[in-house]
Order: C-alpha cells, then sequence, then structure tokens
C-alpha cells in the first residue's frame, strides 16, 4: 500500500466548495489503496491577518505565543474537513501539531530538501 502525502491550504480551502473538493480528494485517493496523510495549512487571507493582528498589538511579539496564534487558523482549515468525510462515511484520525505520532518527515523533491517537525 503507497503512501501519499497530500498537503491543502491557501485559495485550496478558501471556501466551503473548495473544503468539499478537498475532502472528496482525500477520500478518493484513501480509496485507491493508499495510505493518505494530509497536512491542512490556513485558509487564504487568514495568516496574513493574524500577522497583521500580532504586528498591530505588539511590534515584537514572543515567538511562542506568534506560533501559537497562527497555529489557530491551521487548527480552523484542519476541522472543517473531516466534517465532510462523513458524507462518505469515512472517518479518519484527526491529529494537530503536537498530537500527530509523525515526529519527523523528510521530503526530498529533486535538488531540494527541507524537513518538517511535529
Amino acid at each position: 500500500m503507497r503512501l501519499i502525502v497530500q498537503k491543502y491550504g491557501g485559495t485550496s480551502v478558501a471556501n466551503p466548495e473548495r473544503i468539499r473538493n478537498v475532502a472528496k480528494r482525500i477520500v478518493q485517493t484513501q480509496g485507491e489503496d493508499c495510505r493518505v496523510v494530509a497536512i491542512i495549512s490556513a485558509m487564504a487571507g487568514v495568516t496574513d491577518e493574524l500577522i497583521k493582528l500580532a504586528q498591530e498589538t505588539s511590534p515584537d511579539p514572543d515567538k511562542r505565543e506568534f506560533d501559537v496564534l497562527l497555529a489557530t487558523g491551521e487548527r480552523a482549515a484542519c476541522a472543517l474537513i473531516p466534517r465532510q468525510w462523513r458524507k462518505y462515511s469515512v472517518v479518519f484520525p484527526l491529529f494537530v501539531s503536537l498530537q500527530s505520532p509523525v515526529i519527523r518527515l523528510k521530503l526530498i523533491t529533486s535538488n531540494i530538501s527541507s524537513t518538517v517537525w511535529n
């Protein structure tokens, strides 16, 4: 069984129709005899608005507090996707940041290498 990692955020989860499409794509991929890990980022414009809000309230926010603030955008989008899976009678486990069983995932695409930590 192949492992497929899908990442969605920004305009791909910008509104209810797009959120439904993302949920459908995840379910379809899982139906192709694949294990799916879906990474969901904030909806379009949300991160920019949170950054603006942080800068307006404190020009030099604490990095930890700033991270917590930005995570709220990701959590909101992440919570909307599973609601759509119920239409397909599918239930996947939902994890946010440190709840994830993935400790370290190293992605290598051609000459680009990056590490994602949870």
